[in-house]
């Protein structure tokens, strides 16, 4: 089930897999609809987490963003859920770029690999998803 926000620009796209400690993020491009993961970001409070995907930001100039959000089974939210759906209007507020939202229950258990990569090869599963699902 996706839960989609909005249709995003053509271009550079930015995903994010958010977690309190850790968030992984990937790049794309909407046009060839490929994905790469680029980095994990470790922080566990706000401005620093900021400071880190603001840097992210002006390296790769995306037209707009995805983030991943845990749903239950059922569609409700639980408190990662809710702190994942901040994180994406944040986001769009601080970059005023537009910001889709997916459900990604399950991609850290598909993703295969070191515990230290995972987050953002989720990241790339977010975006590969988004692509699938909307374009």
């Amino acid at each position: 089930m996706l839960k989609l926000t909005q249709r995003l620009p053509q271009g550079v796209l930015m995903a994010f897999d958010f977690g309190l400690k850790r968030i992984g993020v990937a790049v794309g491009n909407s046009i060839t609809q490929t994905a790469q993961a680029v980095h994990v970001i470790h922080t566990e409070n706000q401005q620093s987490r900021f400071v880190e995907v603001e840097k992210i930001v002006r390296q790769w100039q995306p037209v707009g963003f995805v983030v991943g959000v845990p749903y239950q089974e059922d569609g409700s939210l639980n408190s990662l859920s809710q702190a994942c759906l901040r994180f994406s209007r944040q986001l769009a507020g601080r970059f005023r770029l537009p910001c889709a939202t997916v459900n990604e229950r399950y991609t850290s258990v598909v993703v295969q690999r070191p515990q230290e990569k995972i987050d953002m090869y989720s990241a790339c599963l977010i975006l590969e998803q988004y692509f699938q699902e909307t374009l």
